[in-house]
């Protein structure tokens, strides 16, 4: 992640010295951590990004839905499904050969009660969620947990749950 190019040493430098330099200290910043006194004690630390990945990895290390899915991955792979890391390539490989699906092999959506989706549909071998929206346009979300689904159609807001369990969790991409 972010942290594993940084160098272990740490600057201490007061708030002041912040307040007057800042752009020079986040320049800084991306070599090391850089820590801030307040009236000597330490307030604060100051990490710099030398990349927008740098930030991104950062945001993840802690982000509690990313931790989940990586310890829902974690026990597919122990339960035996998945993919091993050595075969990822020609599974990738096979699936890119696949045949685009047509709009006849689209999932069965079938019509929901919320001001945002028109319809959902969920194919439980493939865990693919396909959404169409009320603007018309349909969205593939993949690596759906069945139970995700469920919660989904029983949801008072299916709108609501959808940015808060669905949109930022899964890999998605836009059908039409």
């Amino acid at each position: 992640m972010a942290r594993t190019g940084r160098k272990s040493k740490m600057k201490v430098i007061s708030l002041s010295e912040i307040k007057n330099g800042l752009s020079h200290f986040l320049r800084e910043a991306e070599t090391r951590e850089i820590i801030i006194t307040r009236r000597g004690k330490p307030a604060g630390v100051l990490i710099g990004f030398e990349s927008e990945e740098d930030w991104f990895e950062y945001r993840l290390e802690d982000d509690p839905r990313f931790l989940r899915r990586i310890e829902q991955a974690r026990k597919n792979l122990h339960a035996g499904r998945g993919v091993r890391f050595e075969d990822l390539e020609s599974t990738v490989k096979r699936s890119r050969r696949a045949k685009p699906t047509t709009d006849a092999d689209r999932l069965q959506r079938r019509p929901v009660p919320s001001t945002t989706m028109a319809s959902v549909g969920y194919d439980a071998t493939t865990q693919t969620l396909e959404i169409e929206f009320r603007n018309g346009r349909v969205y593939q979300y993949r690596s759906v947990e069945a139970a995700t689904f469920e919660r989904l159609m029983k949801a008072r807001s299916k709108g609501q749950f959808l940015n808060a369990y669905v949109r930022n969790s899964y890999p998605f991409f836009r059908v039409s």
